[in-house]
């Protein structure tokens, strides 16, 4: 029985840890200003979810051990869901029947949804490892090699002078030029494999790949502006759904549409706690979106939703202002991280309203199958096959309209 002179005390130091959790949560931009930040936070985080669990069990009188020990069994289950999870989901739905895959599938799609929960938290993203601040598109690739991945994948990324991952000699007269993101660049898969590759090996003319992860339509426009195009007969332009935000603030001529310097470093620093492990890392970052839930639920705030006609709308004005920088055909594709369409149709609806000459649409995500066949499970981007169905699709559309005659 625990005296009410220890409980006061208990429940006092109880209050500081969750205090402190919650400064993790709700104040985080406090610590992404430096190495030591980071570190700060890594260590404020591990203190406090063990101070709130240890403080619990004293306060309502049991041993510390044994609720410290069931949230390190969770910790290490989700750390291990990284690997164990997709194969557990996968064998309880193609390889077993009866009462036991009754019991089992709903158990294995808990594990894959909490393991999927806490992957934003697990991996460190790739412009903020590899890239570094430009005042012009915010970030630019690092050029030299660099090695990155994660449980499903680990690639090799040759950056050119340029900041793009592809051979310097493509720099000079591409034949043709891709804009685009992660997608574009090949996050996940080797060099030869992505799909710039195979339409350039495919078509045999030079393919500059311009695709630098997270840039949307409006910063693929400005680095178009700036590249050696007077050979270029064909330019591919891939979209992605998350682009819309950035369009919009683009076209409404924004003087901090870029982002600051410190802008950067808040999202480099951030980025550190995602490449190193600290402990209860994964329980951290389940934690931390119920909280981010239960505030949205208590102030009944809802994102908002992204039309279908404001991503055809904004993409227009953007590709209209790319035709006036090159007069030659270009071929307009989506991805996303699913083979969703309906972006895609928005953007197709309205390029044919609006008439645009010498622009032709092709969608790559019809025959494309959803995670884990041409996707990866964790990640969301398309794996070697899903680069290999989005080539054939453009290769056919630039074959069958002649467009590198």
């Amino acid at each position: 029985m625990v005296n009410s002179g220890k409980k006061q005390k208990y429940l006092i130091l109880l209050l500081l840890a969750i205090l402190a959790f919650f400064i993790t949560v709700f104040r985080q931009n406090i610590f992404w200003n430096s190495n030591f930040g980071a570190l700060m936070y890594m260590l404020l985080v591990s203190v406090s979810i063990f101070g709130i669990v240890f403080y619990f069990t004293k306060l309502i009188g049991l041993k510390p051990i044994y609720l410290i020990s069931f949230f390190v069994v969770l910790e290490i289950l989700l750390s291990l869901g990284f690997y164990a999870a997709p194969a557990f989901l996968k064998k309880m739905e193609n390889h077993f029947g009866g009462r036991r895959r009754d019991i089992l599938l709903p158990i294995a799609k808990v594990y894959d949804f909490y393991a999927s929960y806490t992957y934003g938290s697990r991996f460190n993203v790739f412009q903020y490892d590899n890239g570094e601040y430009n005042s012009s598109l915010f970030y630019k690739l690092i050029p030299g090699q660099h090695q990155f991945g994660n449980v499903e994948f680990n690639n090799l990324y040759n950056i050119n002078s340029q900041g793009f991952r592809d051979k310097e000699s493509d720099l000079k007269e591409p034949k043709i030029i891709l804009l685009g993101d992660s997608f574009s660049l090949g996050i996940g898969v080797n060099e030869n494999e992505t799909y710039a590759q195979i339409i350039e090996s495919k078509v045999g003319k030079s393919l500059l790949n311009t695709g630098v992860p997270s840039y949307g339509t409006a910063r693929e426009y400005l680095q178009f502006k700036t590249l050696q195009k007077d050979s270029t007969k064909l330019l591919l332009l891939q979209y992605c759904n998350n682009d819309l935000t950035e369009n919009v603030e683009f076209l409404k001529e924004k003087n901090d549409f870029i982002g600051s310097n410190s802008k950067f470093n808040t999202a480099y620093y951030s980025n550190i706690t995602k490449k190193y492990y600290f402990p209860f890392k994964y329980l951290n970052s389940i934690f931390e979106k119920w909280c981010f839930k239960g505030i949205e639920k208590i102030s009944k705030t809802k994102s908002p939703k992204d039309l279908d006609d404001n991503h055809g709308k904004n993409f227009v004005q953007i590709l209209k202002k790319i035709q006036n920088e090159f007069k030659g055909n270009i071929i307009v594709f989506s991805l996303d991280l699913s083979p969703d369409s309906t972006i895609f149709n928005g953007l197709k609806k309205e390029i044919l309203a609006n008439k645009m000459d010498k622009v032709y649409t092709v969608n790559v995500l019809k025959n494309l199958k959803p995670t884990p066949q041409d996707f990866y499970h964790f990640d969301g981007h398309i794996n070697n096959t899903g680069h290999q169905k989005v080539a054939n699709e453009i290769i056919h559309c630039i074959k069958e309209n002649k467009l590198l005659e």
